[in-house]
């Protein structure tokens, strides 16, 4: 296992955003946040991945820790967090 991936359970299955965290708290927390965006959700978790670790939070803001520029879906996650769905303290 290489990282967390955050997922929430929408008509039975389990989805995810793409996001990677180090630590199954940081994933925990953004499944959190994402439940909390989508509809329709049912539950959610931090689910292992053998992806390598693309981001993490700090002070509640989403970091990419990648150098390439970032992508729409990105730009929207990190406004997401950064527009009052930050992760919970």
């Amino acid at each position: 296992m290489m990282s967390y991936k955050p997922q929430v359970k929408v008509n039975g299955e389990w989805n995810g955003n793409g996001l990677r965290f180090a630590t199954k708290e940081e994933a925990e927390a953004s499944a959190v946040n994402l439940f909390d965006r989508w509809t329709l959700c049912t539950g959610h978790r931090a689910a292992e991945s053998d992806e390598p670790v693309k981001n993490r939070l700090q002070n509640g803001e989403l970091i990419f820790l990648h150098d390439e520029a970032q992508g729409g879906e990105e730009e929207a996650e990190a406004k997401a967090f950064s527009d009052g769905g930050g992760a919970p303290a």
